[in-house]
């Protein structure tokens, strides 16, 4: 029997992860509703999901008690979060919700609360965890090519393009949400836990502003009306992209939302360049970085073991990413190194039904193996891939505990940040 979704947040998310493959993938389960506190973008959002006809709501608990959802998925602002996850499980659905599970601690333990209170069941959708080159490195620590993992070093950069967009959002405001260190981090901090098998214990960190945000005094309130749109090398005409003009710049009147908010606009207080080390529960620790004005995106990360190293990245901007193929080099002690390969577009499930190939779309295909796991549940988790409420938990106080350490210069206790104790 399929099951029945209402999504909460009209976001370009909530169209691409789960309304237009929803639409496209009847056997994914029937999407009941749409809610949003703006009707005018919650209507772009059901006018591209691809053919369907579900009812918007502004009022989140009548779409519950009137379409009878068996699953929220919330897709809101990461500071939204708990509201909806919170209000959904007490009027007794079960929830899908987008990482960050939410932006600070305080949030995270009134989460908690309410799960332990209500029972009901709450999936993360970390799909980096699903893509098949990040599976690869997980399959080769639990084969013990490195021995037991020791050491990481994480370097994680977004270029200008992608790295100035952050601040012309509502990510730019830490209130919204919890800054880069949550909003991006999270996902990294996951991925790690996750690869090492262990649990962060506590995190140690330093930030600053070195590009964005109010250091510079030729600024404007926006890019569509700047003055210095000719000579800003930030400068970005939402007019020109035909979605942002239609989601966003269109219905800025029910919304309030400025889309292309001024890079260095006075309201932003979030952190381009950071930096932090964390340990873990079985002794492993690790160093990371974060800078989001690089020339290139992509990530580089070296673990390293009692028996190797493995050594691997990925680039999604500039000329690397043009190559077909991504490879892990494992260094061993007596001086030899393996080499794996893994090609881009390579998307395999094994199931009862034999090999089925999907398309590379969507977090280099994490998103695609993440639904059919989510949806479908014709494929065998035997990595651990999709993620509980602990492992949310645990990548949120990695941040939270990150941004507490920046602010008062000491080392956090991540025990120290929770309240509760997940019942499972």
């Amino acid at each position: 029997m399929r099951k029945k979704y209402a999504i909460a947040g009209a976001s370009s998310r909530a169209l691409n992860m789960f309304i237009q493959p929803m639409v496209a993938n009847p056997e994914f389960g029937e999407i009941v509703a749409l809610f949003s506190r703006h009707p005018e973008s919650a209507k772009k959002i059901v006018e591209r999901s691809g053919g369907a006809d579900f009812p918007v709501y502004s009022d989140f608990e009548a779409m519950v008690k009137e379409t009878n959802p068996d699953v929220v998925i919330v897709t809101t602002v990461d500071s939204l979060h708990d509201v909806y996850i919170i209000k959904a499980m007490e009027l007794g659905c079960d929830v899908i919700t987008e990482k960050p599970l939410t932006i600070n601690a305080e949030k995270t333990n009134a989460i908690i609360e309410a799960k332990n209170r209500t029972g009901r069941n709450l999936v993360i959708t970390f799909n980096f965890r699903f893509i098949p080159y990040n599976q690869k490195i997980k399959e080769l620590i639990n084969m013990g090519e490195i021995g037991e993992p020791l050491f990481v070093n994480l370097e994680y950069f977004n270029d200008y393009v992608h790295g100035s967009s952050y601040f012309r959002r509502w990510h730019g405001q830490i209130d919204k949400s919890g800054s880069l260190l949550i909003t991006k981090g999270t996902h990294y901090y996951d991925l790690v836990s996750w690869w090492l098998d262990q649990k962060p214990i506590s995190v140690n960190a330093m930030a600053s502003m070195q590009v964005f945000g109010p250091k510079r005094a030729k600024r404007g309130e926006r890019c569509l009306t700047c003055k210095y749109k000719d000579s800003c090398e930030f400068y970005w005409d939402i007019t020109k992209d035909e979605f942002s003009s239609d989601l966003y710049h269109k219905t800025e009147a029910d919304t309030g939302y400025i889309r292309d908010k001024c890079v260095f606009h006075e309201s932003i207080d979030i952190w381009d360049t950071m930096s932090l080390n964390v340990k873990y529960s079985k002794g492993a620790q690790m160093a990371m970085t974060l800078c989001v004005y690089s020339p290139y995106e992509g990530w580089k990360i070296s673990i390293t073991g009692t028996k190797g190293r493995l050594e691997a990245e990925e680039f999604r901007t500039g000329v690397h990413s043009k190559d077909p193929n991504q490879y892990i080099r494992v260094y061993h002690s007596d001086s030899t190194m393996d080499e794996y390969c893994v090609t881009k577009g390579e998307i395999k499930l094994t199931n009862d039904a034999g090999i089925a190939n999907y398309t590379l779309i969507g977090h280099n295909g994490g998103d695609e193996l993440l639904r059919r796991m989510l949806f479908i549940g014709d494929v065998e988790d035997k990595l651990n891939q999709m993620a509980g409420m602990k492992d949310a938990v645990d990548s949120v106080l990695v941040g939270a505990g990150a941004v507490q350490s920046i602010k008062e210069g000491r080392e956090i206790k991540l025990k120290d940040l929770l309240k509760h104790e997940i019942i499972d």
